[in-house]
């Protein structure tokens, strides 16, 4: 499921945008998860959120 999510982000011109802010997801980070849909910024934050809720 997410590699056919990554393979439409590349065909729609998506991929390496965050879904969240929409700013560009770093090559490193990218490199390290493919798959990933967030910046490493807002990944933090929503982590962040996550662990507050219990």
């Amino acid at each position: 499921k997410k590699i056919d999510d990554a393979l439409a982000r590349i065909e729609n011109g998506t991929f390496g945008t965050c879904e969240i802010c929409e700013e560009e997801i770093s090559v490193k980070r990218l490199e390290a998860r493919p798959v990933t849909t967030m910046c490493i910024r807002c990944k933090e934050e929503q982590e962040k959120q996550e662990k507050s809720y219990g």
